[in-house]
C-alpha cells in the first residue's frame, strides 16, 4: 500500500509539472478569449509577422463555434490583409466574402486597412445581392363564420334576440314588441274564454245562447292570437337565418413602431353573404 501511494504521489507531481511547462505552449484560443484574438492577429500584423498573423488566424476560423458573427467576420478581413501582403488575391476576395455574408454592415478600420484595400472591400459589398424587399401579400379569400345560424337559433328562443345579435336593432325590436303583444292578447283572450266557459256550464235556458256567444267569441280571438304568434315567431326565426348580417368590413393592421414600414403587414377581411 506504501509503495501505491508513492507511485501515485510521482504520478501526480509529473503531470502538474508537464501542465506547467505546456502551458505556454497550449493553442492561443485556450489563453485568450475571443474578443482578445482580433488584437493578437492586430499585433502580429504590426510586426510584419505576417505567418503568425495568418496561423493565429486560421486557428480562430477552423474554431468558429468560439466566436460570434461579427468577432469571425474581423478574423476573415484580418485574414484577408494577411493575404494580401502575401501576395495571394484569390484568399484575399474570399475572406473578404465571407467577412460580409457574416456581417454585411463590417466596417474596415482604417488603421489596418489602406484606403485602396477600402475601396476593393466596398466593391464586394456592392456585388453582393441585395435583400429582397418583403413584398405585399393579399389575401383575397378569408373563411368567416357564418352569424346567421346562430342568429337563428337565438330567435327561436327569443323573437328579434338573433336580429339584434347581427346588428338589426330596429328589427328585431320590431319582432320583439310583435310577438310580446301577441303574446299577452293570446293569454288575457285565454283567461276570458276560460272565465266565459265557467259562465256557459253555469247558464240557464234563458241566458245559455248569449253565454255561448261570448264564451266562443273569445275562443276564436285566443285561437287568431295564437296563430299570429306562431306566425311572427316562424317569420321571425326565418327571416334571422336568411338575411344577412349588418357588419362592415374589417380591416386589422398590425404594425409595430420599431419595424419599417416594409415589415408591417395589413390583413383585411371583407364580410360578404
Amino acid at each position: 500500500m506504501t509503495e501505491g501511494k508513492y507511485i501515485l504521489q510521482l504520478v501526480t507531481i509529473g503531470s502538474i509539472t508537464l501542465l506547467l511547462w505546456a502551458w505556454p505552449l497550449l493553442p492561443a484560443n485556450a489563453q485568450s478569449n475571443a474578443a482578445d484574438r482580433a488584437k493578437e492577429i492586430q499585433r502580429a500584423l504590426q510586426r510584419a509577422d505576417y505567418q503568425f498573423a495568418s496561423a493565429l488566424a486560421d486557428s480562430a476560423i477552423a474554431n468558429f463555434k468560439q466566436f460570434s458573427p461579427t468577432q469571425l467576420a474581423e478574423i476573415h478581413a484580418l485574414r484577408a490583409l494577411v493575404a494580401l501582403e502575401q501576395n495571394q488575391s484569390a484568399i484575399v476576395e474570399a475572406h473578404f466574402l465571407m467577412a460580409l455574408q457574416l456581417a454585411p454592415e463590417l466596417q474596415l478600420d482604417p488603421i489596418f486597412f489602406s484606403p485602396a484595400v477600402q475601396a476593393r472591400f466596398e466593391q464586394l459589398r456592392a456585388q453582393l445581392p441585395k435583400a429582397e424587399t418583403p413584398q405585399r401579400v393579399e389575401t383575397r379569400y378569408v373563411i368567416v363564420p357564418d352569424p346567421r345560424i346562430k342568429a337563428a337559433g337565438k330567435s327561436l328562443l327569443l323573437p328579434g334576440w338573433g336580429q339584434r345579435a347581427k346588428g338589426h336593432r330596429t328589427r328585431g325590436l320590431l319582432f320583439t314588441s310583435a310577438a310580446a303583444t301577441f303574446a299577452a292578447a293570446t293569454l288575457t283572450t285565454h283567461f276570458l274564454r276560460a272565465s266565459a266557459e265557467d259562465n256557459y256550464r253555469k247558464a240557464n235556458s234563458q241566458n245559455v245562447a248569449q253565454r255561448y256567444d261570448t264564451f266562443n267569441r273569445y275562443h276564436l280571438l285566443r285561437n287568431n292570437f295564437a296563430l299570429g304568434l306562431g306566425l311572427i315567431w316562424s317569420a321571425n326565426a326565418l327571416e334571422a337565418l336568411l338575411s344577412p348580417a349588418h357588419t362592415a368590413p374589417v380591416s386589422i393592421g398590425i404594425i409595430s413602431p420599431n419595424l419599417p414600414a416594409a415589415h408591417a403587414f395589413l390583413l383585411a377581411v371583407a364580410v360578404k353573404f
